[in-house]
């Protein structure tokens, strides 16, 4: 990459990539926010401002994820740990969950979602920016506590 490539404008497929988003999911993003830009292209800049519109995050950066098994019972209490940091006080995005995270632990991470949404511990919720994903009301303390290694055994988990 050279020097200029920094002031190139960027198509949205590769605004995407590099957001870690479908590209229809940058569109719907930027439609949401009022942001569409007339010619479909993006400043490199720009990125970091268009993350913090949508609320994009990446957490697993910390390589937490990358010390435990893919195992749904593991992936649950990594997982509900980065909930009770992140979403425990108001919703963030549903795919803030999984960016970042390796292609080994992805379909564990989401059926750990899907039983603990199917549990009532977490409420999703349609927004124009995308599917949002929160701590369900009261259930703070058990998701915490399943971040904490303790994870009870009707959830089947």
């Amino acid at each position: 990459m050279s020097p200029l490539d920094a002031f190139q404008p960027l198509s949205l497929v590769s605004a995407a990539r590099q957001l870690e988003v479908h590209p229809f999911e940058l569109v719907r993003i930027l439609v949401a926010c009022e942001a569409l830009p007339e010619d479909l292209t993006l400043r490199p800049d720009a990125l970091p401002n268009v993350s913090r519109m949508a609320g994009l995050e990446r957490w697993w950066d910390d390589g937490r994820l990358d010390q435990v098994d893919p195992l749904p019972r593991s992936v649950a209490v990594a997982l509900c740990a980065k909930l009770s940091a992140h979403a425990a006080e108001a919703p963030t995005r549903f795919d803030n969950v999984f960016r970042g995270m390796s292609a080994a632990h992805q379909p564990v991470a989401r059926r750990v979602v899907q039983r603990l949404t199917q549990a009532g511990l977490l409420r999703t919720t349609p927004t124009p920016t995308g599917m949002h994903l929160a701590i369900a009301e009261d259930q703070a303390p058990l998701v915490a506590l399943i971040g904490q290694g303790e994870v009870p055994e009707n959830l089947g988990i």
